[in-house]
């Protein structure tokens, strides 16, 4: 991938998003061994057609700015990441010409898993007031052998208050251990009081045996670009002021403000938690926070409150009275939250479950296109239990104050680091 510039994080630099070093190649390249039953015939899948190929072309969505980048034909040098959906190996990438393009030879069609990514070099700063920014973009889609796959990249967001670090691993038996950070990547003090942390509908599988999760049942549900749906979300305790969180520091909000370790090795100790979900019948430490749990729907997990899930989302304050109700094929009710409200959604994906609910048909969006493009994923990773997955730091301001990447795709904004809950560092 393309060097990360001289200010953004080194502890991550040059490692693919959620993945390891090893590329792994998506052509198909097929060994026949020989056959002892007469009158069987094995042929490869037709991949030879020379005029067949597949080409990325990668643009900026500011025309304005890609003028004066001077990338009004395309985005020369950025990273294009290409993965078929299910596939538990790191991406392929490869780096746009000067026209911003990446031509491959025959690929096997299918569903693929696509992103594009560009941070400026210093040198190149000056058209952004001599800040470094980050540019990406992903979809996932069906791609055939003579595809055009137009990757459009926005801008990246400082923002207010974004996911900083998710750790959703644990045990089969035992999630407790869960947690989030958050962090203010903005120049200004913000109240976490009254704001609100839940769940995104989040099915993304297209399940024949289950008619009403297809894609085309779900997709209002997914793809609404007004709101996000959410099956239940806890709610930050403070009546206005009581909870500020300055600029570059970091909060941890835990399912159990506890010290997990001695239910099983490696489980990390949340017992320095800033907030902790408040369940039908968990472990409380009466030195952290409560967070209510408001509903819509009484899903408890095993009495610690809300699962910390794979996809999220943090609002504003708001009164959960106010927000539209609506109840699902299943019954279930699901409470809408406008994205105006909307602060930030992640989606991290839980490892190998995903791959399993996700290799026969996967859905095109997980969340509307102007809160999440693509989600980042946990192959590589999923067992071990040291690391999380951290948000990029992009820069480091005159001050100090290290800014996060945020370019609404979590495939990008996303790696893997060891676990280090309130605390963002190098």
């Amino acid at each position: 991938m393309a060097d990360v510039p001289n200010s953004a994080d080194r502890r991550f630099q040059g490692r693919l998003p959620l993945a390891s070093h090893t590329l792994f190649t998506m052509t198909a390249v097929i060994t026949l061994f020989a056959c002892d039953t007469p009158g069987i015939r094995l042929v490869n899948p037709d991949v030879s057609d020379s005029s067949a190929g597949v080409t990325f072309r990668v643009t900026l969505e500011d025309s304005a700015l890609a003028e004066a980048l001077g990338w009004e034909d395309g985005v020369p040098e950025a990273t294009v990441f290409y993965q078929r959906v299910g596939e538990p190996f790191a991406p392929e990438s490869r780096t746009t010409d000067s026209l911003g393009q990446v031509r491959l030879g025959a690929i096997l069609p299918g569903q693929f898993k696509v992103a594009a990514y560009r941070v400026l070099d210093l040198d190149e700063a000056s058209a952004t007031g001599g800040v470094v920014r980050a540019f990406g973009d992903g979809l996932i889609g069906y791609v055939s052998r003579h595809a055009a796959v137009p990757m459009n990249l926005v801008v990246d967001n400082a923002g207010s208050l974004v996911f900083s670090e998710w750790w959703t691993k644990g045990t089969e038996d035992y999630v407790a251990a869960k947690y989030v950070e958050l962090y203010n990547n903005s120049d200004t003090t913000v109240y976490l009081d009254g704001m609100l942390l839940g769940t995104v509908w989040a099915t993304v599988s297209d399940r024949s045996s289950a008619p009403e999760l297809s894609c085309a049942a779900t997709e209002s549900w997914r793809n609404d670009p007004l709101a996000v749906w959410s099956p239940g979300m806890h709610k930050f305790p403070g009546s206005g002021r009581d909870f500020p969180v300055a600029p570059g520091q970091a909060v941890t909000v835990a399912m159990d403000a506890v010290d997990h370790s001695p239910v099983y090795p490696g489980l990390p100790d949340l017992s320095g938690a800033d907030f902790e979900f408040e369940g039908s019948a968990d472990v409380d430490n009466p030195d952290v926070p409560n967070m209510p749990y408001l509903g819509p729907e009484p899903r408890w997990d095993r009495g610690s409150g809300l699962e910390i899930s794979s996809m999220m989302f943090l609002a504003q304050a708001t009164e959960f009275e106010s927000l539209d109700r609506r109840r699902s094929f299943r019954a279930y009710e699901y409470a809408r939250v406008p994205t105006e409200l909307i602060m930030d959604v992640v989606r991290i994906v839980d490892g190998y479950k995903y791959i399993h609910d996700q290799i026969a048909s996967p859905c095109d969006l997980s969340a509307p296109r102007n809160l999440e493009r693509l989600e980042g994923g946990e192959f590589l990773t999923y067992d071990d239990l040291s690391l999380a997955a951290h948000r990029r730091i992009l820069r480091t301001t005159a001050e100090g104050r290290l800014v996060l990447q945020d370019v609404n795709t979590s495939f990008l904004d996303f790696v893997h680091g060891p676990r280090t809950p309130g605390r963002v560092e190098r």
